[in-house]
């Protein structure tokens, strides 16, 4: 199940838009000529934190209010906290931080690369919430690109691992 949270218009606009099953994203109101002219959601920290209990649980309507606050035991989550990456740059990131570390998921904070005010900024906010801060770059081979593949290679082996030991032959 590939979920995102972005900017809804702008992951539209991409190649890789219809890969995903749902887009948790800001979204601009447009008139008829398609310009936008206001804003129709705006994601904060708290909608950010919601969306992650919305993944975990498999609620992915948003009107669904009733089935993201329901008790589901966490073997029977559709996407284990321990299976996320979250990849956040500030303040409104923090919740989302803390939760996936705390829940045994993988939490990246990004900077602007080639800015070391803007790296200390982010290394004094968040810190002790994180499991990397590194800078933004999504490029192939770059420090992001190495964590996330790595923490990929780790939920298959622990996945391969669990399915082995719950069916042995």
């Amino acid at each position: 199940m590939n979920i995102i949270l972005f900017h809804q218009e702008i992951i539209k606009g991409t190649k890789i838009y219809n890969k995903f099953k749902h887009v948790y994203a800001s979204k601009f109101i447009f008139d008829v000529d398609d310009v936008p002219t206001g804003i129709g959601l705006a994601v904060n920290y708290t909608t950010k934190t919601q969306f992650l209990f919305r993944i975990n649980k498999g609620v992915l309507k948003t009107s669904d209010t009733e089935g993201v606050n329901k008790i589901i035991p966490k073997k029977g989550r559709a996407i284990p906290f321990e299976n996320m990456v979250f990849i956040g740059d500030g303040a409104t990131d923090i919740p989302c931080f803390s939760l996936l570390k705390d829940q045994g998921g993988c939490a990246i904070a990004v900077y602007k690369p080639k800015t070391p005010k803007a790296k200390r900024k982010v290394q004094n906010l968040v810190a002790q919430r994180v499991d990397a801060i590194v800078p933004a770059n999504y490029e192939q081979d770059s420090p992001l690109d190495k964590i996330i593949k790595a923490k990929i290679d780790e939920i298959s082996a622990r996945t391969e691992f669990e399915k082995v030991c719950t069916n042995p032959q």
